[in-house]
């Protein structure tokens, strides 16, 4: 069966959401529906008009990290702010030997396109992969500026 098309204007029950203490209603232009959804972290597949995948795949992406990329997400995911889906992780925190697990660790997650850096000890997440539905234009221009 081919998978329903889906934008962030038209979405479907793909989306896992976390978080369920918080809530907003989203409206899309098109059917003029309201979906209540928490306000971060929506992770799935979003469709264009073509039924080609345009999201990232998060979940396939999670289940093959390996132990230290699965470590320095974890410390990325605990920091992070939901609301421009960048982190502040302090190195001077971290152990003389955890420092080149997380330089090593984040060069593995950047290539696989989940986070870049935004500058010194600040960290962005890829905003297909964590979806802010408020703030999305804003968080995917930042993340396009990074490198």
């Amino acid at each position: 069966m081919k998978p329903p098309y889906m934008s962030l204007k038209d979405f479907n029950e793909q989306i896992i959401l976390t978080e369920p203490d918080l809530e907003v209603t989203v409206t899309t232009n098109r059917r003029k529906r309201q979906f209540k959804t928490r306000p971060f972290t929506a992770v799935g597949r979003i469709y264009n008009q073509k039924g080609k995948v345009m999201g990232y795949p998060l979940i396939s992406t999670l289940l093959t990290l390996s132990k230290g990329e699965q470590w320095l997400y974890n410390l990325i995911h605990e920091k992070l702010d939901y609301t421009n889906n960048i982190a502040f992780l302090q190195v001077d925190s971290l152990t003389k030997s955890d420092r080149p697990k997380m330089s090593k660790a984040f060069k593995l997650l950047h290539a696989k396109g989940l986070i870049k850096r935004v500058k010194r000890e600040m960290y962005i997440v890829n905003p297909d992969a964590v979806i802010n539905f408020d703030n999305y234009d804003e968080i995917k221009r930042k993340w396009d500026a990074c490198s």
